[in-house]
């Protein structure tokens, strides 16, 4: 063992208690602020105080003092080392250890000896004993809720509702979510706002508008629940538009015919737009229908078009050019013209376009673009494979896809991805099995369109 002089008797004597060494074989036991040290390795003043000794916390006490006592030993030999590890970055690296590490590279007794020590403080391999392991994630499916954003959805609207304004003193029941349908009769949207299933809770940013009186409140609280004593949104003169977003639990169990209700103190209009919902993990369905030809797959949050079946008005015209861009057996090349490798085919120059709007762009349309969404695009590789049922080869249904995408050709697909090698190929899915493959950009193959739904 080497044996330090001035401040690293600290350190003998640390190692001296640790390993049961008497302290005459190695240096004197000065006398230090906290009183004499025994041979044993405690002080006067922790023997008369009964406190038991600790050998780490003395390490801890006199870290400096070790650190520069293995410097001083070792660090010209580990910097000449195949390490390379000078002296002022072995001295940061001993100051991080722990106490325990420490001790046990003062300790070493050769160079090798010293990097095994600081190797092995890097790793963290002990055992930990199970009780120990105490493991808390989001999403408990007992006790916590997952919030979801959705983009901004009109839910309620009284400007254009049945039932029109609310009127002073009048409770009105509402339907915060409706995954089958739409909020059109609430003065709201065509669509179910991207709310897939019946949630605990809704975040809503209410509205009042056009209001009428002074010092009046609006309150919302979950249907078949008594009224509280608590307003949500307050105004003070006519003709106010004052807006609060909260989070508006809804009604649970049985005899929930609506989610929530709202009460006016003076007539005004109330306008809800839904911003996100709060369920249980594991309550979502994994692609849900949004009621607008779109279908969003809730663990990618890809937002994908619904095709049109053969036999829908729209799709029974001979020619591909008079039929609506999303009729299930229209077809599209990828690329138009040699090397087939730029996006220049009908995928791009019709059928996006279609999609997108860009083939009249200014035309006046009310609704120019598909789902009211400007931004459809062709799928990855990567994302058109997500949608599959099975992976190939283990697809059991045809075509190999969920039900809820609607009419699907047992055929291949068009992602946007080319072969890396030959870019003048794509990479194209089967839903007949699932099989992967690329063809020619010139091909005529069917195609379906994505976005980024949240």
């Amino acid at each position: 063992m080497r044996h330090y002089c001035g401040k690293a008797s600290v350190l003998s004597r640390a190692v001296a208690y640790a390993f049961g060494l008497a302290a005459a074989a190695t240096v004197p036991w000065p006398a230090t602020a906290a009183g004499l040290i025994a041979a044993d390795g405690r002080s006067s003043t922790s023997m008369a105080h009964g406190i038991a000794p600790s050998s780490l916390l003395t390490i801890d006490q006199n870290r400096a003092t070790v650190v520069d006592g293995i410097v001083a030993n070792w660090g010209d030999s580990l910097a000449g080392s195949t390490a390379g590890l000078s002296n002022d970055r072995l001295r940061t690296l001993l100051s991080r250890l722990r106490a325990d590490h420490l001790l046990a590279a003062s300790l070493a007794g050769s160079l090798e000896g010293l990097r095994n020590v600081i190797d092995n403080s890097l790793t963290v391999n002990a055992p930990v004993a199970r009780h120990l392991l105490n493991t808390k994630a989001l999403g408990s499916a007992t006790s916590d809720l997952v919030y979801t954003p959705v983009t901004p959805c009109r839910i309620l609207d009284t400007r254009f509702a049945t039932g029109g304004v609310l009127q002073a003193g009048q409770t009105r029941n509402w339907l915060a979510a409706n995954p089958s349908g739409n909020f059109s009769t609430q003065g709201g949207a065509g669509s179910n706002c991207g709310l897939p299933i019946k949630p605990a809770a809704v975040l809503i940013n209410l509205t009042v508008a056009n209001t009428t009186g002074a010092q009046n409140f609006l309150a919302v609280w979950p249907f078949n629940v008594a009224q509280p004593n608590a307003s949500t949104v307050n105004w003070t003169a006519p003709g106010q538009q004052i807006a609060n977003a909260v989070i508006v639990p809804l009604c649970v169990g049985v005899g929930c015919t609506s989610d929530f209700n709202s009460f006016a103190s003076g007539q005004t209009d109330l306008i809800g737009d839904a911003l996100g919902y709060f369920a249980a993990p594991g309550a979502l369905p994994p692609y849900v229908d949004n009621g607008d030809g779109t279908v969003t797959d809730n663990k990618t949050g890809l937002m994908w078009e619904m095709k049109l079946a053969t036999i829908s008005g729209a799709c029974t015209d001979g020619a591909q050019a008079n039929r609506d861009a999303r009729c299930q057996q229209n077809t599209y090349t990828w690329s138009a013209a040699s090397p087939f490798a730029e996006p220049t085919g009908t995928l791009y120059s019709d059928f996006l376009e279609r999609l997108n709007d860009l083939k009249k762009p200014n035309d006046g349309t009310a609704t120019p673009c598909f789902a009211n969404h400007c931004d459809w695009r062709i799928p990855t590789i990567g994302e058109l494979r997500s949608i599959l049922s099975t992976p190939y080869p283990d697809c059991s249904s045809i075509p190999c896809i969920d039900a809820i995408f609607g009419p699907t050709q047992a055929s291949f697909y068009w992602s946007s991805s080319s072969l890396a090698s030959s870019p003048s190929v794509a990479w194209a899915v089967s839903f007949n099995d699932g099989f992967v493959n690329f063809g020619s950009k010139s091909s005529d193959t069917h195609a379906r369109a994505v976005r980024s739904g949240r």
